[in-house]
């Protein structure tokens, strides 16, 4: 199949708190340390795109971008390829394009945007890789508790959750994928 291609779903905040950079950049270390090829949204700067980004390059990695066109004032110009679309969903068609794996940071809407529309491919069967969600600093759990909440009052099903793995580590997010 060839090399490796990740996903990942994050932020694109200048005003990321120090954790979550930290740990942004030394994810995309990791990614780049495995050998495979780090796909973002192609945001730069302080953004969890860019730092992750960042990092994949410190490390040796292949990055690549899927950006939108209004944004291009904010593309990380050090990426190995860039790619400019004109709408969301040719955006998102990017990213999911020949991915092996996908990586859902924290994030805002467009994050969440980006996670649940992976997560109703997979449960129609149109798109079958591995996803995690990172669950860095508890950030997720409101969320995984409104999952819970659902499938209590049985408006969703418990097998949403099993398009998902948690992880809440650098560490423990890579080693699920290799």
């Amino acid at each position: 199949m060839g090399r490796k291609i990740v996903t990942l779903f994050g932020g694109s905040s200048q005003k990321l708190s120090p954790s979550f950079g930290n740990a942004a950049e030394k994810l995309g270390q990791e990614i780049a340390r495995q050998g495979w090829t780090l796909r973002t949204g192609g945001g730069k700067g302080k953004s969890v795109m860019g730092r992750v980004s960042d990092g994949a390059r410190e490390g040796g990695g292949r990055t690549e971008g899927v950006i939108l066109e209004r944004f291009t004032r904010v593309r990380h110009d050090g990426l190995d390829s860039m790619k400019t679309v004109p709408t969301y969903p040719k955006r998102k068609a990017g990213l999911l394009k020949n991915v092996s794996a996908i990586i859902v940071f924290p994030g805002g809407i467009g994050t969440m945007d980006e996670w649940f529309e992976t997560l109703a491919l997979k449960q129609a069967g149109f798109l079958s890789v591995p996803i995690v969600l990172f669950n860095l600093e508890k950030f997720y759990d409101p969320i995984l508790a409104w999952l819970r909440e659902a499938e209590k009052k049985k408006i969703s099903s418990p097998e949403i959750r099993k398009l998902f793995h948690t992880t809440r580590t650098v560490r423990s997010t890579v080693s699920y994928l290799k």
